[in-house]
Protein backbone atom coordinates (compact mmCIF):
# COMPACT_ATOMS: atom_id res chain seq x y z
CA UNK A 1 0.00 0.00 0.00
CA UNK A 2 1.32 3.44 -0.88
CA UNK A 3 1.45 6.22 1.65
CA UNK A 4 -0.73 9.27 1.25
CA UNK A 5 0.81 12.58 0.33
CA UNK A 6 1.62 14.99 3.12
CA UNK A 7 -0.31 18.26 3.24
CA UNK A 8 2.77 20.07 1.90
CA UNK A 9 3.12 17.56 -0.98
CA UNK A 10 -0.59 17.89 -1.75
CA UNK A 11 -0.25 21.67 -1.92
CA UNK A 12 2.84 21.35 -4.14
CA UNK A 13 0.97 19.04 -6.52
CA UNK A 14 -2.04 21.37 -6.67
CA UNK A 15 0.21 24.36 -7.37
CA UNK A 16 1.99 22.41 -10.13
CA UNK A 17 -1.37 21.72 -11.79
CA UNK A 18 -2.29 25.40 -11.46
CA UNK A 19 0.97 26.35 -13.17
CA UNK A 20 1.32 23.62 -15.81
CA UNK A 21 -2.03 21.89 -16.39
CA UNK A 22 -4.68 24.38 -15.24
CA UNK A 23 -7.51 22.57 -17.04
CA UNK A 24 -7.18 19.71 -14.55
CA UNK A 25 -6.70 21.88 -11.46
CA UNK A 26 -10.27 21.63 -10.12
CA UNK A 27 -10.40 17.91 -10.91
CA UNK A 28 -7.22 17.28 -8.89
CA UNK A 29 -8.43 19.49 -6.04
CA UNK A 30 -11.69 17.53 -6.02
CA UNK A 31 -9.81 14.23 -5.83
CA UNK A 32 -7.79 15.46 -2.86
CA UNK A 33 -10.84 16.92 -1.10
CA UNK A 34 -13.03 13.84 -1.48
CA UNK A 35 -10.63 10.92 -1.66
CA UNK A 36 -13.03 9.35 -4.15
CA UNK A 37 -11.98 6.94 -6.87
CA UNK A 38 -10.85 8.57 -10.10
CA UNK A 39 -13.59 6.84 -12.13
CA UNK A 40 -16.21 8.20 -9.74
CA UNK A 41 -14.91 11.76 -10.19
CA UNK A 42 -14.70 11.35 -13.97
CA UNK A 43 -18.27 10.02 -14.10
CA UNK A 44 -19.76 12.57 -11.69
CA UNK A 45 -22.71 14.46 -13.17
CA UNK A 46 -24.33 17.60 -11.82
CA UNK A 47 -27.53 15.71 -11.01
CA UNK A 48 -25.55 13.94 -8.27
CA UNK A 49 -24.46 17.19 -6.64
CA UNK A 50 -27.02 18.97 -4.45
CA UNK A 51 -28.14 22.39 -5.68
CA UNK A 52 -26.31 24.13 -2.84
CA UNK A 53 -23.25 21.88 -3.39
CA UNK A 54 -23.26 20.60 0.18
CA UNK A 55 -23.69 16.93 -0.72
CA UNK A 56 -22.55 14.56 -3.46
CA UNK A 57 -24.06 11.17 -4.19
CA UNK A 58 -21.50 8.79 -5.63
CA UNK A 59 -23.58 6.20 -7.46
CA UNK A 60 -21.74 5.54 -10.71
CA UNK A 61 -18.34 5.68 -12.28
CA UNK A 62 -17.03 6.02 -15.80
CA UNK A 63 -14.75 3.48 -17.46
CA UNK A 64 -12.90 5.37 -20.18
CA UNK A 65 -11.40 2.22 -21.71
CA UNK A 66 -14.83 0.73 -22.35
CA UNK A 67 -16.59 4.11 -22.68
CA UNK A 68 -19.35 3.02 -20.30
CA UNK A 69 -20.98 4.18 -17.10
CA UNK A 70 -21.16 1.56 -14.41
CA UNK A 71 -21.95 1.26 -10.73
CA UNK A 72 -19.35 2.18 -8.16
CA UNK A 73 -16.78 -0.42 -7.14
CA UNK A 74 -18.89 -1.44 -4.14
CA UNK A 75 -22.13 -1.37 -6.15
CA UNK A 76 -23.72 0.82 -3.49
CA UNK A 77 -24.40 4.55 -3.73
CA UNK A 78 -22.98 6.69 -0.96
CA UNK A 79 -23.72 10.21 0.14
CA UNK A 80 -20.73 12.44 0.77
CA UNK A 81 -21.12 15.67 2.77
CA UNK A 82 -19.11 18.57 1.35
CA UNK A 83 -17.06 20.77 3.63
CA UNK A 84 -16.93 24.52 2.93
CA UNK A 85 -13.84 24.26 0.72
CA UNK A 86 -15.35 21.52 -1.47
CA UNK A 87 -18.72 23.25 -1.60
CA UNK A 88 -17.07 26.51 -2.70
CA UNK A 89 -15.07 24.68 -5.36
CA UNK A 90 -18.19 23.07 -6.82
CA UNK A 91 -20.18 26.31 -6.72
CA UNK A 92 -17.36 28.12 -8.52
CA UNK A 93 -17.25 25.67 -11.43
CA UNK A 94 -20.95 24.92 -11.89
CA UNK A 95 -22.23 26.55 -15.09
CA UNK A 96 -25.30 28.77 -14.71
CA UNK A 97 -27.55 26.73 -16.99
CA UNK A 98 -26.16 23.24 -16.91
CA UNK A 99 -27.98 20.06 -17.77
CA UNK A 100 -28.31 17.57 -14.90
CA UNK A 101 -26.64 14.99 -17.18
CA UNK A 102 -23.59 17.20 -17.77
CA UNK A 103 -20.30 15.99 -16.38
CA UNK A 104 -18.77 18.00 -13.57
CA UNK A 105 -15.25 17.48 -15.00
CA UNK A 106 -14.30 17.09 -18.65
CA UNK A 107 -11.18 16.80 -20.76
CA UNK A 108 -9.86 19.93 -22.52
CA UNK A 109 -12.01 19.04 -25.55
CA UNK A 110 -15.20 18.76 -23.47
CA UNK A 111 -15.41 14.97 -23.47
CA UNK A 112 -15.11 12.63 -20.48
CA UNK A 113 -11.61 12.56 -19.02
CA UNK A 114 -9.71 9.50 -20.21
CA UNK A 115 -8.42 7.95 -16.99
CA UNK A 116 -5.54 6.19 -18.74
CA UNK A 117 -4.35 9.32 -20.52
CA UNK A 118 -4.73 11.41 -17.38
CA UNK A 119 -2.78 8.91 -15.28
CA UNK A 120 -0.09 8.17 -17.84
CA UNK A 121 0.41 11.50 -19.59
CA UNK A 122 -0.63 14.10 -17.03
CA UNK A 123 -0.07 12.52 -13.61
CA UNK A 124 2.82 10.05 -13.91
CA UNK A 125 4.22 10.62 -17.37
CA UNK A 126 5.00 8.08 -20.06
CA UNK A 127 6.69 7.47 -23.40
CA UNK A 128 4.71 6.76 -26.56
CA UNK A 129 7.03 5.95 -29.44
CA UNK A 130 9.43 8.89 -29.71
CA UNK A 131 7.18 11.22 -27.71
CA UNK A 132 7.74 11.66 -23.97
CA UNK A 133 4.87 12.92 -21.83
CA UNK A 134 6.34 14.49 -18.72
CA UNK A 135 3.86 13.97 -15.90
CA UNK A 136 3.34 16.42 -13.06
CA UNK A 137 4.11 13.87 -10.36
CA UNK A 138 7.24 12.50 -12.07
CA UNK A 139 8.58 16.02 -12.47
CA UNK A 140 7.96 16.85 -8.81
CA UNK A 141 9.64 13.62 -7.68
CA UNK A 142 12.68 14.37 -9.88
CA UNK A 143 12.84 17.87 -8.40
CA UNK A 144 12.72 16.40 -4.87
CA UNK A 145 9.46 18.21 -4.05
CA UNK A 146 7.40 15.02 -3.60
CA UNK A 147 8.55 11.62 -2.40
Amino acid sequence: MTNAFTAAERDTIIQAFADKRPHYLFFVQFLFLTGCRTGEAIGLRWQHVSLDCTQITFCESYDSQLDIRKTTKTGKPRKFPCNQKLSSLLLSIRPANTSPDSLVFTSPNGKPIDNGKFTNQVWRGCRSGQKVYRGILATLVDEGKVR
